[in-house]
């Protein structure tokens, strides 16, 4: 498959504030469109699957991995997650730029393959602020919080590798520089 250069690849800690930003941007910006990931974890309390993410079984995410069916994959928090290649065909013969969310692993493996885009990182000011967004938005339990504060710590060192690194502590001014950063004020 070709893989087009007008992917947004975007990439975060757990509670950085990746998915609303991406929220944000789509909302302002039609020109972008959202590549939905595939997932093993359970649904949360208000996602939709297809929209969200495409929530399935084990079982038939390892028959994906098998069929060779993703562009990237990997296991985060005990779960797998991955971008299908059917997914990025779909969106990019779309005519629009592609917004892929995707963690920190998953990114490093578009990295490894060369993977054409822009490579964006956010990050909070510390892992304090971050744990604190984890618990005020009420969705896991305090184990799986704490696991997220681990990984988050280590993911965050991975941010040096990226050329483009967003500060998200003023969610108007990350999603601004978002915007700078992807010349989306500007007419395309």
């Amino acid at each position: 498959m070709h893989l087009p250069d007008n992917l947004i690849i975007i990439t975060a800690p757990s509670g950085a504030g990746k998915s609303t930003i991406i929220s944000r941007l789509m909302q302002k910006h039609p020109q972008l469109v959202f590549s939905v990931s595939h997932t093993t974890r359970t649904i949360r309390k208000g996602e939709r699957d297809g929209v969200d993410y495409y929530f399935i079984s084990k079982t038939d995410f390892e028959k994906m991995i098998k069929n060779d069916e993703f562009l990237e994959w990997a296991i985060v928090h005990g779960n797998y997650y991955g971008t299908s290649y059917q997914e990025i065909e779909k969106k990019t013969g779309s005519g629009c730029r592609v917004v892929l969310d995707i963690d920190v692993q998953g990114a490093l493996a578009l990295k490894k393959k060369q993977v054409p885009g822009w490579y964006i990182f956010i990050k909070t000011k510390d892992i304090a602020t971050l744990r604190q967004r984890l618990l005020a938005r009420g969705k896991d339990s305090r184990p799986v919080i704490e696991k997220r504060v681990k990984n988050a710590a280590r993911e965050v060192a991975f941010s040096k590798k990226w050329k483009h690194v967003i500060i998200n502590d003023n969610l108007d001014q990350a999603v601004a520089d978002m915007e700078n950063l992807l010349h989306l004020n500007i007419q395309e």
